[in-house]
C-alpha cells in the first residue's frame, strides 16, 4: 500500500482516499485525540499491519484480486479539530462528491461517515422507549443461569481428566523429569496443568519425537494409553 500523505500531515486529523488501480475508491477519517503522535500516519500503519481487520469487505476482495500493493491512500483534506461530528460531515460530504458509496467504483459501505474514531454508530440517537427495552433485554439476560449439563456431558469431560484413552488416541502416559525431579502423568492435560505448559506444545513434541518440550522439561517415557499391553 502506497502512503502519498506529505509528511507534514501524518499526525493530523483529516479525511483520506484509498484508490486501487482498478479505479474504484474509499473515503475515510481520522479524529485521534488521546495522543499526539496518532493521526492519518497512524490509521495507515493500522492497515499494513493487519488489513483483515481493519478493512470492509470490499476493499478486502480488491487485496485479494490486485494484491496490496495496488492500493494507495491519499490526502484529501487535513482538519486540525477534534471535533468528531464536523469530520463526520466532512466525511460524508466526500462520500457524495467521489461517489464511493452503493456505486461500481465505490467502496463505502455507507453513506455516512464514522467521525474517524467514533465507530459506526457514532452520534446515532435511539428513541427513548428503544433504549429502555434494550436495558430490560440485557436485565433479563444477565438473570438468567447457565443450562446445566447433562449426565453423559459430565462423564465425557471427566474422563478426558482422568487420563482414559480419548477416540483418535492421544493420550499417554508419561514420565517426565522437570527442574531434576521426576513426574509421572496419565494424560497429557494433566501435564499441562502439573508443569504449566500448552497442551499443544506437548502434542506436537510426542508427534514429532521431540525430547524436549521447553528448555526446562524433558520427555523420559511416553507410550499412548491405547497402546497399553492388556492385563
Amino acid at each position: 500500500m502506497e502512503f502519498l500523505i506529505p509528511k507534514k500531515y501524518y499526525y493530523t486529523n483529516g479525511i483520506y482516499l484509498i484508490s486501487c488501480k482498478n479505479g474504484m475508491k474509499y473515503v475515510g477519517s481520522v479524529c485521534r485525540i488521546k495522543s499526539p503522535y496518532s493521526g492519518l500516519y497512524s490509521r495507515y500503519k493500522q492497515y499494513i499491519k493487519n488489513p483483515n481487520k481493519n478493512f470492509n469487505i470490499k476493499i478486502k476482495n480488491c487485496i485479494k484480486k490486485y494484491g496490496m500493493n495496488s492500493l494507495k491512500m491519499s490526502l484529501i483534506e487535513p482538519l486540525n479539530t477534534k471535533n468528531h461530528k464536523l469530520i463526520r460531515k466532512k466525511e460524508e460530504y466526500y462520500i457524495k462528491k467521489y461517489k464511493t458509496y452503493n456505486t461500481k467504483k465505490g467502496l463505502n459501505l455507507k453513506p455516512y461517515g464514522t467521525g474517524g474514531n467514533g465507530g459506526a454508530n457514532f452520534g446515532k440517537k435511539y428513541p427513548k422507549q428503544s433504549i429502555k427495552t434494550i436495558k430490560l433485554r440485557v436485565k433479563k439476560l444477565k438473570g438468567i443461569p447457565k443450562p446445566p449439563r447433562s449426565e453423559i456431558h459430565c462423564k465425557r469431560l471427566s474422563e478426558s481428566h482422568k487420563g482414559l484413552p480419548c477416540k483418535n488416541g492421544l493420550n499417554y502416559q508419561l514420565t517426565v523429569k522437570y527442574k531434576n525431579k521426576i513426574y509421572n502423568f496419565n494424560s497429557v492435560m494433566g501435564m499441562s496443568k502439573g508443569l504449566n505448559i500448552p497442551h499443544n506444545r506437548i502434542f506436537y513434541a510426542l508427534e514429532k519425537g521431540n525430547k524436549f518440550v521447553n528448555p526446562g522439561a524433558e520427555i523420559i517415557f511416553s507410550l499412548r494409553t491405547n497402546e497399553l499391553p492388556p492385563d
